[in-house]
């Protein structure tokens, strides 16, 4: 499941997928369809996992995802979604 939308982010956001506006948009259309395992940092040190249903993680996601990036200066993320079965 690829889902890649333009953003208008500044500073570093990416003009080809923004993960966090594709799951925020999920969310709102059904908020209990999709579970999602997200992380950051994956095999460092400062490694951050977080997984659960897309309505219940979402903001914690939103969340993390700003504040790492503002410690680090940067923030290298990936997650999967898939529909609960």
């Amino acid at each position: 499941f690829l889902h890649c939308i333009a953003n208008e982010a500044q500073g570093g956001g990416s003009t080809f997928c923004d993960g966090a506006a594709v799951a925020e948009d999920l969310r709102a259309a059904d908020p209990e369809a999709f579970e999602i395992w997200w992380g950051a940092f994956l095999g460092m040190p400062e490694q951050i996992l977080i997984s659960g249903r897309l309505s219940s993680c979402c903001e914690e996601i939103k969340t993390t995802r700003q504040r790492a990036r503002e410690t680090h200066g940067w923030i290298m993320d990936t997650y999967l979604l898939r529909p609960v079965p």
